[in-house]
């Protein structure tokens, strides 16, 4: 790959401090042979995306403390799980990674999914299977 790294988005020290999430998942979308028509015979096809943010709290008019999802970024990608892992990679360099206090990465059981979080992520990250899929595995 040619090029220059990614510059780091500007960011402020209180952002910095707070924990980085990364998340992945695949979605299923009906794409038309022409764009912006109804003609045409559908082909569905899986949208791979991933969503960084920091992890923030806020209190809310009831005073409950709830957490709250601080500069998220999305990256998408209708392709393959290394072109989603190259540019989870990019944007989690953007979003300094590297200074992150505490770095989580969320996804379902997928197989490619676990591959991109312990070649891009690991160790420095924890990993957690999502409550959905987790609790559909317990009973």
């Amino acid at each position: 790959m040619q090029g220059h790294p990614p510059q780091a988005e500007p960011l402020d020290a209180t952002l910095v401090a707070l924990p980085l999430v990364i998340a992945a998942d695949g979605v299923t979308v009906a794409l038309r042979p022409t764009p912006r028509s109804a003609k045409g015979k559908i082909v569905w096809r899986e949208v791979k995306v991933g969503l960084l943010a920091r992890l923030g709290r806020k209190t809310n008019r009831a005073g409950k403390i709830r957490t709250e999802l601080r500069q998220h970024r999305l990256v998408a990608v209708l392709g393959t799980i290394d072109a989603l892992q190259l540019r989870l990679q990019l944007e989690a360099g953007r979003q300094s990674i590297e200074s992150s206090s505490q770095v989580v990465c969320m996804s379902d059981g997928a197989r490619g999914f676990w591959r991109l979080y312990e070649q891009s992520f690991a160790p420095g990250a924890v990993g957690i299977l999502d409550f959905y899929h987790a609790s559909g595995h317990l009973w």
